[in-house]
């Protein structure tokens, strides 16, 4: 048996204005967008490597306006 559905904890962060890395399995079924509402990546690395964006620039111009949606 796998996935039931989304996550709520996906739900809960963005409802309360945190920035949310997923990937594309983790979003599916909703209508999220890569980059408008969270940030999807689907390697190790891209993953790992937009993690460390968000904790480093959070307030970037591109960062801002996903918190902001």
């Amino acid at each position: 048996m796998s996935g039931g559905g989304v996550n709520v904890k996906l739900l809960e962060a963005l409802g309360n204005g945190k920035l949310v890395v997923s990937t594309s399995k983790g979003i599916e079924g909703t209508e999220f967008e890569d980059g408008r509402h969270l940030r999807v990546e689907d390697t190790e690395e891209g993953f790992a490597n937009a993690c460390i964006d968000l904790m480093i620039n959070p307030k970037s111009e591109k960062n801002t306006a996903m918190r902001k949606r």
